[in-house]
């Protein structure tokens, strides 16, 4: 195929010749592509437009004459900005409602603060004549209709009817306030409609079988600019307008099927004309390979310049359908049931499961999940067994959403870890045998979720009951453990969590950039059958973003991470620090590699080279960007996007106080007086696709520990490989 694409555009180019401009006098005023639409004049020499270019989110961008631009502020989306006359501007963008809405509404932004209009009504394309009175289209149940509104009442008011076989787009004031030009499709042809300011239609003209769309009027109101297709590639024009007598009546005799001069000949598009308040230039967006640029050119030598006709492709076509035929009602005989889950609840597969590690073996197993059509329920299952240590491992998780919020989380397991007894001290150690923990859990949480454009909050809170047991291999080692690890314990308890976000992350960025995450998660824990054994846990994370507008094609980034675990001396499990955190990859069906999220990781250390019940880690990290070859490999099912590089530098530990050996609990005398766990290195980052359709991040490194190496058996340095960022 790309043998094939390159030998095309080749042939295009060579048969085409050089790209002519696309109206007389043109020049572009924006140099980066990608994004960039509704451009609307601030004056003779500058104008307002909304674009993304890839490095940044979504913004409205003022661009002057020189082509000198300015970034005015941050948006939801695409939209048209329109000035007032105070200098605040109004738009519209999508936001969240709540979890299972998401609805545009009109905004506006006055000294860099932005406040909403309305909530929950569905409006785009804003225009505003005068002091605040807006048109905008609306959508209704499977259709649009036109609507307007004022920025001292925002009521909406319906200009247009709403009507399945009809959709609007697009609507503009005249400069005087009294008219509005819109797009209308009907039955498979585009129009444009002229009305008077309460929605009475004055003239139609330009129907096609085509794409008709971004109409704008002339400085004077004496003429419609517009873009079509109607040739087979998006061209700007422009007729007459109707004009309106001293009575104010508009005189639309003579004008109700004006004359249409075609104004550009792009090889490629010109789209949303717009003409300034002075008449001198006219305003376009191009269509180019690397996406869309805002230029402008004289407008009286668009208007006279000569423009080669062209017949579009449809006109010779005898059997292309030319019209839409009209809906047919049909009534529905049959007998409504109540809604049932089951039928698209059931399993409809499985994956075979492998888990391999050198201290936990290998295991077997399958995986499953399912939902309903209307996601109510949620499930996943998975159960394997362990041939090393011949152990059953389960677990099912399940989410009810039926009451909207909060959701409901049924999780419930059976799950072994296991790690090396030694004796001896901290510097002279050995390995005597294997210490494995049994561990049961059901839990019940209530999750509230808060997603927003710009944010995303949680909070959870629930309950839960866990069981624990130990044994050894060999079995003669639990008799010398301490008390703790001998019979099985019971705990209930319960816990809360909750996650605040605001970074922004454009597409081109290599990193989460301009905000910071927060969590915090609280456990308190009962142990069955006693009195006065409550223990209770606490782990917080924070990190922050910051973009750095340095060369290369995403922003430089600095961040920073810390997190903080504390729980008191009768706790049942410890933190654990060291080793690399990443996520996993699924690299074939059942069978992932990769490390697992780690709290408290530090880079070049064993995994849980220390464990404690308090423990903090701390990392900064400077990312920039390398490269983005956007390209697969031929016939390898392997897709790379970008590239970047990491240096950072991290420290971290977890220990037990020396007072908490006195308790009996699970602290350990190893555990007591651990050293500070440092390291700095690089990575290599690559951001991939694999099989198409599977974005995964693979990170190579080497991190050299600085710190108590040979204490912890760490190598002078290590190198890996593992998936996901760091955080």
């Amino acid at each position: 195929f790309q043998t094939a694409w390159e030998r095309w555009t080749a042939a295009l180019s060579r048969d085409l010749g050089p790209a002519a401009a696309p109206m007389a006098g043109w020049r572009e005023l924006t140099r980066t592509g990608r994004v960039a639409a509704f451009p609307r004049w601030l004056s003779d020499t500058t104008l307002i437009y909304a674009g993304n270019k890839g490095r940044e989110v979504s913004a409205s961008y003022v661009v002057g004459a020189d082509g000198k631009e300015r970034r005015l502020g941050r948006r939801n989306g695409t939209s048209p900005n329109t000035r007032l006359p105070d200098g605040s501007i109004v738009f519209a963008q999508p936001d969240y409602l709540d979890l299972y809405h998401i609805r545009t509404d009109l905004y506006v932004e006055k000294n860099g603060s932005q406040s909403r209009l309305t909530r929950g009504a569905r409006l785009s394309s804003p225009d505003v004549h005068g002091a605040g009175e807006i048109v905008a289209v609306q959508d209704v149940p499977g259709s649009t209709r036109l609507v307007r509104l004022s920025l001292r009442a925002p009521r909406v008011t319906p200009l247009t009817v709403q009507s399945l076989d009809v959709q609007w787009s697009d609507p503009r004031w005249s400069p005087d306030g009294t008219h509005i030009v819109a797009v209308r499709q009907t039955s498979g042809s585009s129009e444009l409609v002229v009305m008077d300011a309460n929605g009475k239609v004055r003239s139609v003209f330009g129907a096609q079988e085509a794409i008709n769309s971004s109409p704008s009027w002339s400085h004077d109101g004496r003429q419609i600019f517009f873009s079509s297709e109607r040739t087979g590639s998006s061209q700007v024009y422009v007729a007459d307008a109707p004009r309106g007598n001293e009575a104010g009546e508009a005189a639309f005799a003579g004008v109700s099927r004006p004359a249409i001069r075609r104004l550009s000949s792009a090889s490629t598009g010109l789209f949303s004309p717009e003409q300034s308040p002075n008449g001198a230039e006219l305003a376009a967006v191009l269509f180019r390979g690397d996406g869309y640029h805002i230029g402008v050119a004289p407008a009286r030598q668009a208007e006279t310049a000569a423009v080669p006709s062209r017949i579009s492709p449809r006109a010779s076509c005898t059997n292309c359908i030319t019209s839409a035929g009209a809906d047919t009602a049909i009534a529905w005989t049959g007998s409504a049931r109540r809604y049932s889950p089951w039928r698209t609840l059931l399993p409809t597969y499985w994956l075979p499961v492998i888990e391999s590690s050198e201290e936990d073996g290998t295991g077997f197993g399958a995986a499953t999940s399912g939902n309903d059509v209307i996601g109510r329920h949620t499930y996943v299952a998975e159960a394997s067994f362990n041939t090393k240590y011949n152990a059953q491992s389960a677990f099912l998780w399940y989410r009810y959403a039926g009451l909207g919020l909060p959701l409901l989380d049924l999780y419930t397991a059976q799950t072994y870890s296991h790690e090396g007894v030694f004796s001896g001290d901290q510097a002279s150690s050995k390995r005597v045998g294997s210490l494995s923990e049994r561990s049961r859990i059901a839990s019940l949480q209530a999750v509230f979720l808060r997603p927003r454009f710009r944010t995303n909050s949680a909070a959870s809170f629930g309950g839960e009951v866990e069981s624990e047991s130990y044994s050894t291999d060999p079995d003669t080692l639990l008799p010398r453990l301490p008390g703790f690890f001998q019979k099985e314990k019971t705990y209930p308890g319960i816990v809360g969590a909750m996650s605040f976000a605001n970074t922004q992350r454009p597409a081109l960025s290599i990193s989460p950039e301009d905000g910071f995450a927060a969590s915090v998660t609280a456990r308190q824990r009962w142990q069955s059958g006693t009195s006065g054994t409550a223990t209770r846990s606490v782990i917080g994370i924070t990190s922050v973003f910051k973009s750095l507008d340095l060369p290369g094609f995403a922003h430089h980034v600095f961040a920073l991470r810390g997190a903080i675990g504390v729980a008191d001396e009768r706790a049942t499990t410890r933190f654990s620090a060291g080793g690399i955190s990443g996520t996993s990859l699924e690299v074939l069906p059942g069978y992932a590699v990769g490390e697992q999220r780690r709290a408290f990781g530090v880079r070049g250390y064993p995994a849980g080279a220390e464990g404690g019940i308090r423990a903090y880690a701390a990392t900064a990290e400077y990312r920039l960007p390398l490269t983005a070859p956007s390209r697969g490999f031929r016939y390898l099912p392997l897709f790379i996007d970008k590239t970047s590089l990491t240096l950072f530098h991290e420290l971290g530990r977890a220990y037990c106080p020396a007072d908490a050996l006195k308790s009996g609990g699970i602290c350990r005398a190893r555990d007591v007086n651990t050293p500070t766990m440092s390291s700095a290195g690089a990575e290599l980052n690559i951001d991939t696709g694999v099989a198409l359709d599977l974005q995964a991040r693979i990170r190579f490194g080497v991190a050299f520990p600085l710190r108590a190496r040979e204490e912890l058996r760490a190598s002078s340095a290590r190198f890996y490989g593992t998936f996901g960022t760091s955080f």
